[in-house]
């Protein structure tokens, strides 16, 4: 990730939008300083920030954090996947900076041989974590479609199931399959009860409900995999 392109592509929008360093600030709440350390490749905005400029100016995370305008390409799956791998770039980007918190940094995967998931997740000394998951597929041949399929995430620690965030995406009429494709998990609050993750277990938790009003549940299995240590 080129800082110096990102901050010259967030300068543009705003010029473009004839919007001063103030304005901006004050339409993502942050002080106009921060602006001016983006527009001056110094610093780059978090990941929450980064959504809110993208819903600003109706552009791709992909492309903010390119620095560049793209053609719009219709392979999604491929675009999700580069998406996430910015985003565990910024991720690792951010910790560094702030050299102040110790920060572990996780690739989630699954170890269930019937799902594919891409996600990540960050965690410091005090146990706050900061997850991201998203394109879940699998290779179920169940075309079923139910009228309610939801999805939640959730801690194991020793025995005690800790839910952390139900997804807001509530499927409607639709496979579990498609249904997964949509769901996207963005936690940045989450304190732990345990500091060390090593200790804990991670898992989706899937219910279904069909049309006799019959709900089934199942789970999918989540594993941490280290991807690079952060000093």
């Amino acid at each position: 990730m080129d800082q110096e392109k990102v901050g010259n592509l967030i300068k543009k929008l705003r010029t473009d939008h004839n919007l001063t360093q103030k304005e901006l600030a004050d339409k993502l709440n942050v002080t106009f300083q921060a602006v001016s350390k983006w527009e001056n490749g110094k610093s780059v905005p978090d990941i929450a920030q980064l959504h809110e400029i993208s819903k600003l100016f109706s552009i791709d995370i992909s492309d903010l954090l390119d620095g560049e305008m793209k053609i719009k390409k219709k392979n999604y799956t491929k675009l999700i996947i580069a998406v996430v791998s910015i985003l565990a770039v910024l991720v690792i980007g951010f910790i560094v900076i702030n050299k102040n918190v110790n920060y572990s940094f996780k690739k989630i995967t699954t170890y269930d041989s019937d799902y594919n998931i891409t996600g990540s997740l960050a965690y410091d000394a005090k146990g706050k974590i900061y997850i991201y998951i998203t394109n879940i597929e699998t290779d179920s041949e169940d075309t079923t479609k139910y009228k309610d399929v939801k999805v939640s995430l959730y801690e194991d620690y020793k025995g005690v199931n800790t839910k952390i965030r139900d997804c807001d995406e509530v499927g409607h009429d639709t496979t579990i399959k498609e249904h997964l494709k949509t769901v996207t998990f963005n936690v940045d609050d989450y304190k732990s009860s345990c500091s060390d993750l090593t200790k804990s277990k991670f898992y989706l938790e899937v219910s279904a409900t069909n049309e006799s009003d019959k709900t089934i549940y199942f789970k999918i299995n989540l594993e941490l995999e280290d991807i690079c240590p952060v000093e």
